[in-house]
């Protein structure tokens, strides 16, 4: 445990708790939620509360991991055979949450404020959105815990102005891949027999569509001729089978009013149903809103801005009392097995030597990319740290996808690669009330919601322009979702909104020094109260909550390399990955020349079981013993080790948030959602990391590693991260943001009747 973490821990004395404090939580099955939400968990039953976990049987958590807290499982609902492979079937569960969950977790809380203890107030994560009517039924105070930052979360709010400025086109899904033009209502112009090979489209509102910098005759001169004629409306969101070709719109401009955010950092979402996904959106905000409060794993000092912001919006109390993970050493809420061979691996490192490379627990990439990061690893010469997660890279298990003697030959022992790395911090040199897991910087960003049967042409829309008034954030940056259903998905995120305005309170899971600007937008925009006290996973070391089993010989591994000289590859629990980009990865670690160590999930490379995919050899040979693969790694103990230089990640919050709590520099491969902002935030605002803008390819991941682990520029970008290290360290001392908001939610939640 790190002197900070010892020192709140001294203060975080658990207290009695007194008749009528019970508090029921209620997370998001998914490992980025339910990390969070153990970690708040934690934190206020330091302060005299009771807990009880309110969960679902698929994923989760373990409750031998917290003996201290009583769990309840929802009945009848989200067993623990359903499986969660792609971003469509996310949003789709979602839905599924809200619509059959509603009921049974009414009775649960039912029969809990019958019991003697009551229940003081309900605490859900934003995308429980329907929890905030089962609050007001029962008279029960709700608040929010957002797992964003708050910049993040004031991307998603705003989506309904972004969107009339034009950065989100609305279409109607039509049969076998329909083309044309919507100018307006009722005046609809068809490209006839044509199909849209390449093409940028630059401002698009809500009823119509208008093309910049493009005439028709431009566009008819970049279309492909085809048998059928094709058309589509204005769209909000991004189809699936279109997605490859809007992925490519990775606009470089900034988003005006939220920079440094560019067009291409703005969080997107692919799906089948556009409108469902907006909807989707709408409701966790107004959710939000509705709230009491809202709790933030994330301090005042990093997003000073944006609270400024989201105290204009957003009326609720807002307590930023992160990061949650540096108040205390709790049990590990990991849902995969820690691989905690990772910190003796980090042991042998120098100082600031290793790159960590962690892209989450959700993101899946393709064997392609995955070997352009092995070889941008492998070239970069650096030591990292690598976390694949099986089944994350599409087709593919896990590792089979690199070349035979990848670790042993080409990186030559820099990098192992690991399955699960711990989270856990060590002493390494390397009313209803809403809890965020983003940064609320998300609720004030437009997103793009992906619709299947238009996937892969808007795949290719990777505008480099700027989002006006979202400046540095690019049309590319903006959140995307895949859905085969885009109203739907619209109309869920408009319920996610509308939620959270409605909750009594907000908790988040960041700090106010961070997001300063972006929590002034939240005060104005959202009247909820805001509790900013994270990093939550800083207050204490908590209990692995991973769903993967972590493989602890990663920091033995660590252990080996000298200081700041390991990457660390992690793309998260969900990401896939095809075959292709698997080997791009490869050889990207393979030529860096650096030391790494690398999380490959099984089953995250798409029709691969792990590693059979790697040329043989490839880690004896090729990388000659420099880079070690693990399925999982302890990654909390991965980023505090000091062999651990740098971390490619997909940008996830509580990666993103880690990091900086640890002051380990970023390399940025966003796959969805917030990650996209997030990253443009590390590279472009906070200038602690940077952007692997064309996806994976060996040599850009090369030179990436080379300038985060080698170069002068990494030097810089290590110096400003450890001063934002030291100010989480400062934020959560007492008389610090964090440390006053989390008292400020406690009184809130005492003020009940």
């Amino acid at each position: 445990m790190d002197t900070s973490a010892t020192a709140i821990a001294t203060v975080l004395t658990t207290k009695p708790c007194n008749r009528g404090s019970r508090l029921v939580l209620l997370p998001l099955p998914f490992q980025g939620h339910i990390n969070p939400m153990l970690q708040l968990a934690n934190i206020l039953h330091s302060k005299g509360f009771s807990i009880t976990i309110l969960h679902t049987r698929f994923n989760a958590p373990n409750p031998t991991n917290y003996p201290q807290f009583s769990f309840l499982s929802i009945p009848g609902v989200a067993d623990e055979n359903i499986s969660v492979s792609s971003i469509e079937s996310v949003l789709n569960f979602l839905e599924y949450l809200n619509d059959k969950c509603f009921n049974p977790i009414k009775e649960c809380l039912s029969r809990l404020m019958l019991e003697d203890e009551g229940v003081k107030c309900l605490i859900t994560d934003a995308q429980w959105f329907s929890t905030q009517s089962v609050a007001d039924e029962l008279k029960l105070p709700r608040i929010v815990h957002r797992t964003s930052s708050v910049s993040t979360f004031l991307l998603f709010a705003a989506f309904p102005v972004i969107r009339d400025m034009g950065y989100f086109r609305r279409f109607s899904d039509q049969d076998n891949m329909h083309y044309g033009l919507w100018i307006n209502q009722k005046d609809r112009v068809y490209n006839s027999n044509y199909q849209v090979k390449t093409c940028r489209f630059h401002v698009v509102n809500s009823d119509r569509l208008v093309v910049r910098n493009l005439s028709l005759r431009n566009l008819h001169s970049q279309v492909t001729r085809t048998r059928k004629p094709h058309s589509f409306a204005p769209f909000l969101v991004l189809s699936q089978s279109y997605g490859h070709f809007f992925a490519e719109l990775k606009s470089e401009a900034l988003v005006k009013g939220l920079e440094p955010l560019k067009i291409k950092d703005l969080p997107k979402f692919l799906t089948s149903d556009p409108e469902g996904a907006c909807k989707l959106l709408a409701l966790m905000v107004q959710g939000t809103k509705k709230a009491r409060a809202v709790i933030w794993n994330s301090f005042k000092e990093l997003e000073e801005l944006e609270l400024a912001t989201l105290n204009k919006e957003f009326p609720n109390q807002h307590f930023l009392i992160g990061p949650f993970h540096k108040y205390f050493h709790a049990s590990s809420s990991s849902l995969l097995a820690q691989d905690q061979t990772s910190i003796s691996w980090l042991d042998k490192h120098p100082h600031n030597s290793v790159l960590y490379v962690s892209f989450g627990s959700l993101a899946n990439i393709k064997e392609s990319e995955f070997l352009e990061i092995a070889w941008g690893l492998a070239n970069s010469k650096q030591p990292f740290l690598w976390v694949v997660r099986p089944g994350s890279i599409k087709g593919s298990e896990w590792l089979e996808i690199l070349p035979d003697g990848f670790l042993e030959r080409i990186v030559k022992g820099r990098g192992p690669i690991y399955i699960n790395v711990t989270f856990s911090n060590n002493e390494h040199k390397l009313a209803f009330t809403l809890i965020f897991t983003r940064s609320d910087r998300t609720m004030a960003l437009p997103f793009l919601v992906l619709s299947q049967s238009y996937g892969h042409f808007f795949a290719e829309l990777k505008s480099e322009a700027l989002v006006k008034g979202l400046e540095p954030l690019k049309i590319k940056d903006l959140p995307k979702f895949l859905t085969s259903d885009p109203e739907g998905a619209c109309k869920l995120l408009a319920l996610m909104v509308q939620g959270t305005k409605k909750a009594r309170a907000v908790i988040w899971n960041s700090f106010k020094e961070l997001e300063e600007l972006e929590l002034a937008t939240l005060n104005k925009e959202f009247p909820n109260q805001h509790f900013l006290i994270g990093p939550f996973h800083k207050y204490f070391h908590a209990s692995s909550s991973s769903l993967l089993a972590q493989d602890q010989t990663s920091i033995s591994w660590l252990d080996k390399h000298p200081h700041n000289s390991v990457l660390y590859v992690s793309f998260g629990s969900l990401a896939n990955i095809k075959e292709s980009e698997f080997l791009e990865i490869a050889w990207g670690l393979a030529n860096s020349k650096q030391p790494f160590l690398w999380v490959v999930r099984p089953g995250s490379i798409k029709g691969s079981e792990w590693l059979e995919i790697l040329p043989d050899g490839f880690l004896e040979r090729i990388v000659k013993g420099r880079g070690y693969i693990v399925k999982w790694a302890p990654q909390q103990e991965v980023l505090a080790h000091p062999s651990t230089g740098g971390f490619w990640t997909h940008n996830g919050w509580n990666s993103t948030l880690e990091s900086i709590c640890e002051g380990v520099p970023m390399i940025c491969s966003p796959s969805f959602g917030d990650q996209l902002p997030n990253a443009r935030y590390v590279s472009d605002l906070w200038k602690i990391g940077t952007v692997l803008e064309n996806g994976f390819e060996r040599g850009e991941i090369e030179g990436a590693i080379k300038r985060v682990m080698v170069d002068k520029e990494g030097t810089e970008m290590k110096n400003r991260v450890m001063n934002l290290k030291g100010t989480v360290d400062n934020c959560l001392k007492k008389g610090g943001s964090s440390y006053s908001s989390l008292g400020d939610l406690v009184d809130f939640i005492l003020s009940f009747n």
